[in-house]
């Protein structure tokens, strides 16, 4: 994990970056016509910046990351994004060199027992979406 020194960078930045924001209106604010209808699931690796790919503009399109891409723990923000914003399309971006091509389950499930004692029901019951040959 980074240094805290880099999160007191990242807050500094957020400080500069408050300085001239304009606030977004709430989305009751908002009529649906000009909400985002488009919802974007994206793999968390820092290495894929969608907002970039697509030159996307602020609310254009909703960018949703977790890791793998894992679809099946989307589902819940896809249900509930639609409700908000009435969604007509979903794009799914995946890449070569996930980081999840490199670790399996077991490993996971292992490291967390040697860091969480006491656990080990708990933790063998956990999936992470490695994905596996």
């Amino acid at each position: 994990m980074p240094s805290t020194s880099h999160v007191l960078e990242l807050f500094a930045r957020s400080e500069d970056f408050a300085k001239t924001h304009t606030p977004s209106p709430v989305i009751a604010d908002v009529p649906v016509s000009h909400r985002a209808h488009t919802i974007i699931f994206c793999c968390a690796d820092g290495r894929i910046n969608p907002t970039a790919l697509f030159n996307l503009s602020l609310a254009e399109a909703v960018v949703v990351r977790n890791v793998g891409c894992g679809m099946p723990r989307m589902i819940n923000d896809l249900l509930v994004l639609d409700e908000i914003l009435d969604l007509k399309e979903v794009l799914i971006i995946s890449h070569r060199d996930c980081g999840l091509t490199h670790v399996a389950d077991e490993t996971v499930r292992d490291n967390l027992k040697n860091r969480i004692t006491g656990r080990d029901e708990e933790i063998d019951n956990l999936h992470f979406g490695a994905f596996e040959e």
